[in-house]
């Protein structure tokens, strides 16, 4: 008798959960995906789809001029959204330069000619630390400077001569100075001038050194009448294919003591607020 009462319970029960899998099939489904949620957690194309569907069919500002496509595949989404996060005051953010000031002795600052363009920027803090300070005052950020162990010449073709070497036969400069916390940044500013149509040598060192895989690069360049020239080119070809390079800025060396605002312009272009 209790076989047979076991029996009609388990068909009684099982009759249930079939009716109720046809009458209800969203909510049983909703009951086993969330069971499983518990224990993992996964999504798909759909949802992120779905997300972005719900996101952009908000109200938004105008959003014209805007460099909002930050993976490069010509459209606004919700990957553009994940990257800017990580351009929020919350990511880590390192401002590395290379400033011609710190890399070179000089014995006598008082007898340089400031009013000679090869000579100005020999005096602290340098063109490039000068737009690295104004950076940091907006976005926050730590400083590092990219010094060479091996200084260079104060003499403007001295110095010339030893940059024309360097590039000839693709030296790398030891440097000063090392970080030993790099994955620790995911936003990497990048400061230099323009050395002979590219970066100085050390910049090089510096990008060699490090595993940049994954991390934000931002350049920034101080330089005469050759603009930026192959410098972002010649970066590009040294970091890892998954590093994302973004609009760099280049301020000519005459504009230097009143560059904040242009600088201003061009962080709030790419999506970075003032701290």
């Amino acid at each position: 008798m209790k076989k047979l009462s076991y029996y009609i319970l388990s068909v009684f029960v099982a009759v249930v959960f079939f009716v109720s899998a046809i009458a209800f099939p969203e909510s049983v489904k909703y009951t086993v995906d969330s069971a499983e949620a518990t224990e993992t957690t996964s999504y798909t194309a759909e949802d992120i789809r779905s997300l972005q569907k719900f996101l952009l069919s908000k109200e938004t500002p105008d959003l014209s001029g805007k460099d909002y496509d930050l993976n490069n595949d010509d459209i606004w989404d919700i990957f553009d959204l994940c990257l800017m996060k990580k351009f929020s005051s919350e990511s880590n953010i390192l401002i590395a330069y290379f400033t011609r000031a710190e890399n070179v002795l000089i014995e006598n600052p008082e007898e340089i000619d400031t009013d000679a363009t090869s000579s100005a920027s020999l005096l602290l803090p340098g063109n490039s630390a000068v737009m690295a300070n104004h950076i940091q005052s907006i976005v926050g950020g730590d400083l590092f400077s990219i010094v060479a162990e091996n200084l260079y010449p104060a003499d403007y073709e001295n110095c010339l001569r030893r940059v024309s070497e360097e590039q000839a036969e693709n030296i790398r400069p030891s440097l000063v100075n090392h970080i030993d916390n790099i994955d620790n940044y995911d936003i990497i500013f990048l400061g230099y001038p323009n050395w002979a149509y590219t970066c100085p040598m050390p910049v090089f060192s510096f990008l060699e050194e490090y595993d940049f895989s994954g991390k934000i690069i931002v350049p920034f360049c101080t330089h005469g009448t050759g603009g930026l020239a192959g410098t972002v080119s010649d970066i590009k070809k040294i970091l890892p294919e998954d590093c994302k390079v973004m609009k760099p800025v280049g301020i000519s060396r005459e504009d230097i003591s009143d560059c904040k605002g242009d600088i201003e312009k061009w962080l709030l272009e790419l999506g970075f607020y003032r701290k």
